[in-house]
């Protein structure tokens, strides 16, 4: 494992950490910060897939601090069929919508402008939200309707990068009349089959075709790592599941004790350092 490789993972992870759970999108600080690294340190990978293998063994991290932080909702969450069928039917759209729609708009995923523009319907999302919801609902009175709502919030997420799932769905919670804890934890709770989802589909299935085609697997699979060795993978992956950990339990608080003005004004200003930054590359240099 190289320096540069060391400390691209260790940046990334920490990111990854910290901008899955609060409000202002991991995936499009990954692709803005992916962007800058190029520029500085080379693009270690031959092809787009060592990005996508990253991000996954990142957002694997930052699951693992969630099954951490709400383990006790969900030991007993089989006894809780009401809050079990909420969040499958939250799940449904942005699966509808990544089969559907994904690949009409997949080659914007890696574009720094699509993400400050994202970055906009974020902060529109959460000052909505803040201003709006002012309700009581708790998790278990979260219903299916409610589930479906919130869970379209969470498919534009799923769509364009910049848009936070944290922030849309926490923000759909609030429309909707839940309290601000439960609104936050039903978005975490959201973001399990998410997760799980996205890794079945990005690992297991070029897996699966290497298999049908005859391929060695242990040969495909090391081609997925791209550039990056195995062990900073695994090191990224355990600093995304540390830094999660306690940003999500730092997120809860602030957001029942303080709200979400923070988050609006930071996204705010990640927009607009990026449209500066994209018009100096397009238009000056």
């Amino acid at each position: 494992m190289s320096f540069s490789e060391l400390i691209q993972v260790t940046l990334l992870a920490v990111i990854q950490g910290i901008a899955e759970f609060l409000p202002i999108s991991s995936s499009g600080h990954l692709v803005v910060l992916g962007k800058v690294f190029e520029r500085w340190f080379g693009d270690p990978a031959d092809g787009p897939r060592e990005n996508i293998v990253l991000n996954l063994t990142l957002h694997l991290g930052t699951l693992a601090a969630i099954l951490v932080v709400y383990r006790r909702d969900l030991w007993g969450i089989w006894r809780r069929p009401r809050l079990c069928l909420a969040v499958v039917l939250a799940t449904i759209p942005a699966v509808v919508a990544g089969v559907v729609l994904k690949k009409y708009i997949e080659a914007t995923f890696e574009m720094p402008l699509v993400v400050a523009c994202g970055w906009l319907v974020t902060a529109g999302l959460l000052s909505i939200g803040q201003r709006v919801g002012h309700g009581h609902k708790t998790l278990d009175e979260i219903t299916a309707k409610d589930a479906i709502i919130i869970g379209c919030f969470q498919a534009v997420s799923a769509l364009f990068r910049g848009v936070s799932r944290s922030g849309s769905t926490i923000a759909g919670g609030l429309l909707n009349g839940a309290s601000r804890e439960a609104a936050a934890g039903f978005s975490f709770l959201m973001a399990i089959p998410v997760i799980v989802g996205a890794a079945v589909l990005e690992a297991g299935v070029p897996l699966l075709k290497a298999y049908r085609r005859g391929e060695s697997l242990s040969e495909t699979a090391t081609g997925m790592l791209g550039g990056y060795s195995p062990w900073a993978l695994l090191l990224g992956g355990l600093i995304s599941f540390v830094v999660g950990w306690v940003s999500l339990r730092w997120l809860i608080r602030i957001i029942v004790q303080r709200g979400l003005n923070w988050f609006v004004w930071y996204v705010l200003a990640a927009s607009a350092l990026t449209f500066l930054w994209q018009g100096y590359e397009h238009f000056v240099k």
